[in-house]
């Protein structure tokens, strides 16, 4: 998956830590694949990619403003203040 990536009508974006870390598992399961194509599935990597993919599929961008995906009490739907009056 590619990023900025368009899924549900949503765009999203990567962070550079998780670009990074999703490449790194995407090679990996390549790598996989090409080793043992007839069982690489079964590996946990694969399995790793699969989840990623379900979450950001059909979780996150079915509704993003989901409270699941809420840092505590740090963010909110709340405005923010600027302290400009």
């Amino acid at each position: 998956m590619d990023f900025p990536q368009r899924v549900n009508g949503w765009a999203l974006y990567a962070h550079p830590c998780f670009q990074e870390t999703y490449d790194a598992l995407v090679a990996e399961v390549e790598t996989l694949k090409g080793k043992d194509p007839e069982n690489y599935q079964r590996k946990a990597a694969t399995k790793l990619l699969a989840v990623v993919h379900k979450v950001i599929e059909e979780h996150i961008t079915v509704n993003p403003s989901s409270p699941a995906f809420r840092h505590g009490k740090s963010l909110g739907s709340g405005k923010i203040k600027t302290g400009h009056g």
